[in-house]
């Protein structure tokens, strides 16, 4: 993979599969921030089971449990990456420690990074899916999406949906595939994605989801957020 620097000073990369980057080139970290940890405000909630789809480099999860310590949450969070393709994984293992980022004139970092990196090396090398420590819990869950959510027996308190675009990966984004994160998600709880396509927006609601347009950033179209009923 071929590493780009975002305008906020972070790294992404590009899937040469399918010509598109991992995250904005306006910005990787802030993007991850802003649409996804913010935007669902991940702090607010103790204990927070997160699951992070296709996940990556990792940086939406990453921020999330960095705005949940920042905020003084200081309960277990309990992070599931969801990822099909190995080499996204190893590319976790190319990006430093600790992720350096710019956003308004400020220098800052997502310090939690290298747990994301700890975790990722023992499943490549040893096959260890799940790390853990006395704040953060990662599970890694490989393979197809639509079969290995059925061995998650855990509901998730937020959702990070952030497959590559509807034009490159459709079957991602079918309704089907809404429905069934519907299904493993609390009352309450709230997914992210970048995406405002139409069909995503009928989707989302078809599976049952009050959506919602998120914040506009590094595109004119804004990015959007379900809410399941908290009845």
């Amino acid at each position: 993979m071929d590493f780009i620097v975002t305008d906020d000073g972070s790294l992404t990369f590009r899937n040469s599969a399918l010509d598109e980057l991992y995250h904005t080139k306006s910005g990787a970290i802030v993007e991850a921030l802003e649409k996804h940890a913010r935007a669902l405000k991940v702090w607010e909630k103790e204990n927070p089971v997160i699951f992070d789809v296709c996940s990556g480099l990792s940086y939406n999860a990453a921020c999330a449990v960095e705005e949940i310590l920042n905020h003084n949450n200081n309960s277990l969070i309990t992070i599931y990456l969801f990822e099909n393709d190995r080499s996204a994984l190893e590319a976790n293992l190319e990006l430093p420690d600790v992720i350096e980022y710019v956003q308004q004139g400020k220098k800052q970092s997502i310090n939690c990074y290298v747990h994301f990196k700890n975790a990722i090396r023992n499943f490549l090398e040893k096959n260890i899916s799940i790390y853990q420590n006395d704040k953060l819990k990662i599970i890694i869950v490989f393979g197809d999406f639509m079969k290995t959510i059925d061995d998650v027996k855990e509901l998730a308190d937020f959702v990070f949906y952030a497959p590559f675009s509807p034009m490159k990966t459709s079957k991602m984004w079918e309704s089907d595939v809404f429905k069934k994160l519907y299904s493993r998600m609390n009352n309450g709880s709230k997914l992210s994605t970048y995406s405002y396509a139409r069909r995503v927006r009928d989707g989302l609601k078809s599976a049952g989801f009050i959506v919602k347009n998120g914040p506009i950033l590094g595109r004119r179209s804004p990015s959007l957020i379900g809410e399941k009923s908290s009845t």
